[in-house]
């Protein structure tokens, strides 16, 4: 069995483990070719298939398979409803940073555009739990136009409060890599930034690493403890 930690398998129950890899499979070919804004766009390395810097299909699909357990504790369950709240929040998370791009076959990313490539999309996946607690909160429905509006908006706000916002955007290609996010221990770093603003009041920016990532433990402890039901 896969080893968990505190960003990953939280909710997982073994028994569902082989069946969670097949899933996560499945939804990450519906979210390459049919649903969502990253049809077309996912890569497939050994085939030359979607957009450069665009998270490939593999690292998709191991970050789906994390987020698959607390989509089934939430009783969103079956592969059409987890691939439709998967794609809302994934729509969500590139509208809040002011990144998301419209590319035509054969186009590329604007170079800077960092909001697509496999290790800030596996970070922000990461807040799947958070998401799901997020709508629960509003009584919105999770596949509905209403929890994408929602998402948005907090997502912008995390965002902001996690100081990864320059203007009006997602920090660029050259600012991400200015904080040391794509250096050694980055993801970690990246992944508690997010952690830490998803549920706080106020900007976290200037925070310490070590009151961050303390911060995003406590985080999650409250969002995992919400029950299911």
């Amino acid at each position: 069995m896969r080893s968990v930690d505190r960003y990953g398998d939280a909710a997982a129950d073994p028994a569902f483990v082989d069946d969670d890899v097949e899933r996560a499979q499945d939804i990450g070919r519906r979210l390459m070719l049919e649903t969502g804004p990253l049809v077309g766009m996912i890569q497939i390395p050994g085939i030359n298939f979607g957009t450069p810097d665009v998270v490939s299909l593999a690292t998709l699909n191991a970050a789906i398979e994390d987020a698959i357990p607390h989509l089934r504790r939430a009783d969103i369950a079956s592969l059409s409803e987890q691939t439709e709240f998967l794609s809302i929040c994934i729509e969500a998370w590139l509208d809040a940073t002011g990144r998301r791009e419209v590319v035509k076959e054969d186009e590329t990313l604007d170079p800077e555009n960092v909001a697509y490539q496999g290790r800030v999309l596996v970070s922000f996946l990461s807040l799947v739990p958070a998401c799901i607690w997020t709508v629960k909160s509003s009584q919105a429905m999770f596949g509905s136009e209403q929890a994408k509006q929602l998402l948005t908006k907090w997502l912008r706000e995390v965002i902001k409060r996690a100081g990864l916002l320059h203007g009006t955007k997602f920090l660029s290609k050259s600012q991400f890599k200015a904080k040391d996010y794509l250096g050694s221990g980055g993801l970690a770093r990246f992944r508690d930034s997010l952690w830490a603003a998803s549920l706080a009041k106020a900007t976290v920016a200037k925070q310490s690493d070590a009151s961050k990532a303390e911060l995003a433990a406590s985080n999650q402890k409250k969002v995992f403890s919400v029950p299911s039901k």
